[in-house]
């Protein structure tokens, strides 16, 4: 019995008891019918309503005497009542993620997509920066160390500004058939790697872009399973430095995962080296695929995948969810340590948002398909020149 048909007062025998034949059908059915659905769907709005309410009230309150406050960000998770579906009800700052039209991620339909040919190269700085790689709890992040110079800048493609690179995040599955977050005709991909840049040419910090307008550029890349020799060199060195294997078939190799609240510093990394080859790509305006779902960025999914094998992807299904440890007094700190977030039992894997509608967004690409597929140059779907005149229509 569900929990609606639990709070309504009927359960299994609903159907039975309201269940009605064409001879026995007459005014007065149909009223107490039409009565019984209003009462079932006031009842409905009244639970979700009131879920908005009792979710934050348990989160906050129900904790240790001698507890300290904890952060909103420490309390969200991938499933049950803290899990994508209520992240918009648990924190009023959170509403985007329920009330939002231009959310992420979305399916990519290839039959839907745009070509336009005005999209340039992405071009992306070749010079490598240092960073650390943590366990948020949540998934695996790594930071770019802010003191590591020169930056990495994102410009072209479809960004009219300059972006530097932050932050990237790991999304993996617990089989192959999911991980992925962004989907392509319905397929998901056992992992993505998404990496943020944030608008240097508006905004001072990466926390001020992500609240504003073209604040944050999203490049995303699927990853499939394949053999280590298809793998770039820098994601290779990602992988060893998550895992810490000794040895291909150690059975230390899990010894050495992130535990949650750990962070691991990271030699140069270069982006340019550690991704596919960006020539092509489907690009929309979308949001973050965490709380709070800000509707700030542009993102740029790579027609090339990145490959990861069998047993860096069990590796990876090894690592361990975290949860806010209440007798920590600074949980969530900029400088977290091991103890503000307790082990759980449960795998981090399967750390991805649904798929959210598109909203009739446009999304575009300048991979050319029925060219490819045709062995000649295609019409575009979008015009290269447009021109306008008063009182004028244009025609193709």
């Amino acid at each position: 019995m569900g929990v609606v048909q639990r709070l309504l007062g009927f359960g299994g025998r609903f159907e039975t008891r309201t269940t009605v034949t064409s001879s026995s059908l007459s005014s007065s059915s149909s009223s107490s019918s039409s009565s019984l659905y209003k009462a079932y769907m006031s009842s409905v709005l009244f639970f979700t309503a009131l879920q908005g309410f009792w979710m934050p009230w348990i989160l906050i309150h129900h904790q240790p005497q001698g507890a300290s406050a904890v952060s909103w960000e420490d309390w969200w998770t991938y499933e049950g009542i803290s899990g994508p579906a209520f992240w918009g009800l648990i924190n009023p700052e959170w509403s985007m993620c329920n009330r939002g039209r231009r959310q992420s991620p979305i399916n990519i339909e290839p039959s839907q997509l745009l070509f336009d040919p005005n999209l340039r190269p992405l071009h992306i700085d070749k010079n490598a920066v240092a960073g650390y790689l943590s366990n948020m709890g949540q998934g695996l992040i790594f930071t770019v160390d802010n003191s590591s110079k020169p930056s990495i800048n994102l410009t072209g493609g479809p960004l009219s500004y300059k972006y530097e690179w932050h932050q990237m995040a790991l999304h993996f599955g617990l089989n192959n058939q999911s991980g992925s977050e962004h989907m392509i005709a319905g397929r998901a991909f056992p992992a993505e790697l998404q990496v943020f840049g944030f608008n240097t040419q508006l905004y001072s910090t990466y926390s001020e872009a992500l609240e504003s307008p073209h604040g944050i550029v999203a490049l995303s890349v699927l990853i499939q399973i394949g053999d280590a020799s298809l793998q770039t060199t820098e994601f290779r060195l990602l992988m060893e430095h998550i895992t810490k294997a000794e040895r291909p078939g150690s059975t230390k190799m899990k010894r050495g995962l992130l535990q949650p609240g750990q962070e691991r510093p990271m030699p140069a990394l270069s982006l340019k080296m550690l991704l596919p080859p960006t020539d092509y790509y489907i690009t929309y305006e979308g949001s973050a695929t965490t709380p709070a779902c800000q509707e700030t960025s542009t993102w740029i999914l790579f027609n090339r995948p990145l490959y990861i094998t069998e047993q860096q992807l069990y590796a990876l299904r090894g690592l361990k969810r975290g949860s806010p440890n209440p007798n920590h007094n600074q949980i969530k700190s900029s400088s977290f340590s091991s103890s503000s977030l307790s082990v759980s039992a449960d795998p981090m894997g399967n750390n991805y948002r649904p798929i959210q509608p598109t909203h009739h967004r446009p999304v575009r690409t300048n991979i050319d398909f029925t060219s490819s597929e045709r062995g000649e140059k295609a019409c575009a779907t979008m015009h290269r020149d447009m021109h306008y005149r008063a009182n004028t229509f244009w025609q193709p």
